[in-house]
């Protein structure tokens, strides 16, 4: 069977509900999904899933950094590759595997170093999830709040971005509450009322319009 990476999701979800935390799939930041989201009180982690470790999956986690306290990537791996913490230490005995490692492979751990992204991999076919690279906490610019978000309860990546399901779709049924409470409202007033993910007014409602085909100029008609 072609491992894919709706795979890593499984042993992701059971790595992190052993840990004590709830799961959350596809959760909408900034018009994307955030692959996985792990969280357990005020500890929000995103992780991006991937098959391999390239430019994409760092760049993904970087920006998820703007909604969340610690970032991630995983992918699979048939051995644990340890990742020194310093040049000396990539010198011992134990990390000649990552010095085996492509330059622009090396390159991109050091990459998720400074910006303080952690790593997971997810090794061989029991499918272990080892932290290789813990992440640090940074302030995010927005934290969620997760009481209306629905938890994933199933060990398949994405269902929960499915119509009526997602995270997007509650946000906009409760812009749509509020609206019928408050007619002569605006985005703005929308934006700071209503619980949602997103950086700014004009970036909420873009994105409802972009995604989910609200107006809310039709909507206030419809009244």
């Amino acid at each position: 069977m072609e491992f894919k990476e709706k795979h890593l999701f499984p042993p992701l979800k059971a790595h992190f509900n052993g840990l004590g935390y709830k799961v959350y799939a596809e959760v909408p930041n900034f018009y994307r999904g955030v692959d996985f989201v792990a969280v357990k009180g005020d500890d929000h982690i995103a992780v991006e899933m991937k098959i391999s470790f390239n430019n994409e999956v760092v760049c993904q986690a970087n920006k998820n950094q703007i909604s969340f306290g610690k970032c991630y990537v995983a992918y699979p791996v048939k051995e644990v590759i340890l990742i020194p913490k310093d040049f000396e230490d990539m010198q011992r005995e134990n990390h000649a595997p990552f010095r085996k490692l492509q330059e622009s492979v090396q390159n991109r751990v050091s990459d998720c170093q400074t910006r303080g992204i952690g790593i997971l991999q997810v090794v061989g076919k029991h499918a272990l999830v080892v932290e290789v690279l813990e992440a640090k906490y940074k302030v995010p610019y927005r934290i969620f709040d997760f009481s209306t978000y629905r938890e994933s309860k199933s060990d398949e990546a994405g269902l929960p971005f499915q119509k009526g399901v997602s995270a997007g779709y509650m946000e906009l049924k409760a812009i749509k509450r509020y609206v019928k409470k408050h007619p002569n409202c605006n985005w703005c007033e929308i934006y700071e009322n209503v619980q949602n993910h997103y950086s700014s007014a004009s970036s909420l409602s873009g994105s409802m319009s972009q995604w989910r085909g609200f107006s809310l100029s039709q909507f206030k008609k419809s009244l």
